[in-house]
């Protein structure tokens, strides 16, 4: 009996171990999906759905009708985002953090129909002009709601009456768009103003348009005064609306018609060639950001897609305090000091590597930023104040699905590395690292004051004024911040 006793309590062990193991493994394996899942902030439906199917190995999960015990698996979910010490919140893509649904974001449509404008739809084209329009209006999630709404813009600004769906299916946008307005001169003033005070919370507005400041009374004004027109008008009109995001894309599209410049805004030239154009998006910065993080849009935001792409810039107020923290992985030598924060921003006993050169490799999660990716690996762009003689001498994008441990522990939501160099002598000091926001090359590339010889080679890249009327929004959403900058890392240094 007692040996039978043993045999069953030995079977009951194994088993409780056995299921024991079984848990560990399952919640590990879980975790896991959770990790690689949050690792962007944002639990997408496909994500949301997989880590449901995955809680199943548990009976954690289960809920007394059988089912998924949803909120027990999102309890779960936010905590160990938490114990990973860098995720401070995660953002449900169909849910808001307090759990309440997000409602869908409502878009305006905008066109020129201005004299310029109908070439750009004219058959012989490549037709690049009306692809790119109906890609991007396509790629709306909701673009068959009723409430999103279309105008046409010139003189005035008048609404259509026609849904996304059908102005994606026209065979001639202008033609459908004829007799709105007046096509003999573009109120840029009225169109501006309209643009902005019509998008409210939870709206985007897109406008398209060649951006060329002109005037029925500009036939005897120089090129200066009517930039420097521009360049004033923008500027009053966008200020006090720092609390939108602008975001300019320059796109080319073939051109075949009337083309009218700056002296002559009546009487224009016969061009047949590429002509820049431009979709501005307009939002307050929280939809912005939704617009760049949540999945659902990301067809929207893929602005690379659309034919005839070129650059884009976002002008915006929003200020970013990102997670960062130095690694010591590819870092000289050196003692973190102790701190409350998980992230290292103060260490001590740096010392050099047996090369003279110090190293400091610092991860730093950037994915509020919204820019071409190009921009946030160029070292061009950031600053360094540093006794130390310390630089930026390479910036690098992470691979989500190859990241090294150390970044997990310390910034798991991290999405560049910054590599800090110097061969000077290490001082005591704090090293401030800044990337800028600097008015963008390429703005200033697409510009000029004289657009009369339709044949020069710059004519089928530049827009008369443009950089001035970009400027004037430069400095009315950054008017005290000079220059403006995406964040400041601070980093504490004693040898």
């Amino acid at each position: 009996m007692k040996t039978q006793s043993c045999l069953c309590l030995k079977r009951l062990m194994v088993f409780l171990i056995v299921n024991a193991m079984l848990f560990i493994s399952c919640s590990n394996e879980l975790d896991k999906t959770i990790r690689s899942a949050i690792s962007d902030g944002v639990i997408s439906n496909d994500e949301w759905e997989k880590l449901k199917t995955e809680s199943l190995s548990t009976d954690q999960f289960i809920g007394e009708d059988g089912g998924i015990d949803t909120v027990e698996l999102k309890n779960h979910v936010v905590e160990y985002a938490k114990s990973l010490r860098g995720v401070d919140s995660i953002v449900f893509s169909s849910e808001g953090e307090s759990g309440s649904p997000i409602s869908p974001i409502l878009f305006k449509f905008f066109l020129e129909r201005s004299g310029s404008m109908i070439p750009y739809d004219a058959p012989s084209t490549n037709g690049y002009f009306k692809i790119a329009i109906a890609d991007l209006l396509s790629a709306v999630p909701n673009s068959c709601d009723e409430n999103n709404l279309m105008f046409i813009v010139n003189n005035k600004v008048t609404p259509f009456h026609k849904t996304f769906k059908d102005f994606v299916q026209s065979s001639d946008i202008m033609k459908e768009t004829d007799g709105y307005g007046d096509p003999k001169y573009t109120d840029f003033s009225c169109i501006f103003d309209s643009v902005l005070n019509r998008t409210k919370d939870n709206e985007v507005s897109i406008l398209v348009s060649d951006m060329i400041y002109s005037d029925k009374n500009y036939q005897n004004k120089s090129p200066e005064r009517i930039t420097e027109e521009a360049s004033l008008l923008t500027k009053k009109i966008f200020r006090g609306h720092e609390d939108k995001d602008i975001l300019i894309i320059k796109l080319n599209s073939g051109y075949n018609g009337q083309y009218y410049p700056y002296n002559n805004p009546i009487k224009g030239n016969v061009y047949l060639g590429n002509r820049p154009y431009y979709m501005m998006i307009v939002a307050k910065s929280d939809v912005m950001h939704r617009l760049f993080n949540l999945p659902e849009y990301s067809r929207f935001c893929d602005f690379k897609h659309l034919k005839g792409y070129e650059n884009y810039y976002c002008f915006t107020r929003q200020s970013d305090n990102p997670k960062y923290s130095i690694l010591f992985k590819g870092s000289s030598r050196f003692k973190a000091e102790k701190q409350k924060k998980t992230e290292i921003h103060s260490i001590k006993r740096l010392t050099a590597d047996r090369s003279g050169e110090t190293k400091l490799v610092v991860a730093v999660d950037m994915s509020s930023i919204i820019t071409e990716p190009e921009y946030l690996t160029n070292v061009q762009n950031y600053q360094v104040q540093s006794k130390s003689g310390f630089v930026v001498s390479d910036v690098k994008a992470i691979d989500k699905a190859d990241m090294p441990g150390d970044i997990y522990h310390y910034v798991p939501t991290a999405t560049h590395l910054l590599e800090l160099t110097t061969t000077e002598g290490i001082v005591n000091e704090t090293v401030s690292v800044s990337l800028m926001n600097k008015f963008p090359l390429w703005i200033e590339k697409s510009s000029t004051n004289d657009d009369r010889n339709t044949k020069t080679p710059s004519f089928a890249n530049t827009t008369f004024g443009f950089k001035s009327m970009m400027y004037g929004i430069y400095e009315a959403i950054y008017p005290t911040i000079k220059p403006p900058v995406y964040y400041e890392l601070i980093l504490n240094v004693k040898k």
